[in-house]
């Protein structure tokens, strides 16, 4: 994959985040840049919350 994501291709690191991942992993593990996982997921609205005690 490159800096450029295909739509198609856009889930995986979505899922993966909402899954516990940090924004760096998706990058290390799909070969995008950060600022392209940290795009795609503000484009998809993808936020972990954690529970406030």
């Amino acid at each position: 994959m490159s800096d450029f994501v295909a739509p198609k291709d856009r889930q995986r690191p979505i899922e993966d985040y909402l899954d516990g991942a940090l924004q760096r992993d998706p990058s290390a593990r799909y070969a995008i840049g950060l600022s392209s996982v940290k795009t795609i997921l503000r484009d998809a609205g993808a936020r972990k919350y954690t529970a406030r005690l």
